[in-house]
């Protein structure tokens, strides 16, 4: 499998989501979060599901983000996350393990 990482500019919102299918569960999460919804969504919400998918993943995962919309913000979060992690379980053509221990 590949790793991979992914930005995607949304209006002036900016994230970055970087993934590792490692088997070791970590989230770095970086939002300056202003409000306690969008929509209907509790904004609370949002690094909580990130961190029980990296849990249940087994996966290191960076979500970096900036900007002033809430809903572009983590709208493109979803999206870079959704890019990463396709392009993170595609199968390569190369016969080598991209880890130094070789167990992915």
């Amino acid at each position: 499998i590949a790793r991979y990482g992914f930005t995607l500019p949304m209006g002036e919102a900016l994230c970055q989501v970087a993934m590792d299918l490692s088997g070791r569960a970590h989230l770095e999460f970086s939002w300056n979060n202003k409000c306690e919804k969008i929509g209907e969504l509790s904004a609370e919400m949002v690094p909580h599901f990130f961190r029980s998918l990296c849990q249940s993943l087994e996966a290191t995962l960076h979500i970096k983000s900036k900007g002033e919309n809430s809903h572009h913000i983590v709208e493109g979060m979803f999206k870079a996350f959704a890019k990463t992690l396709k392009q993170a379980v595609l199968q390569t053509n190369s016969n080598e393990l991209p880890s130094t221990k070789g167990v992915l």
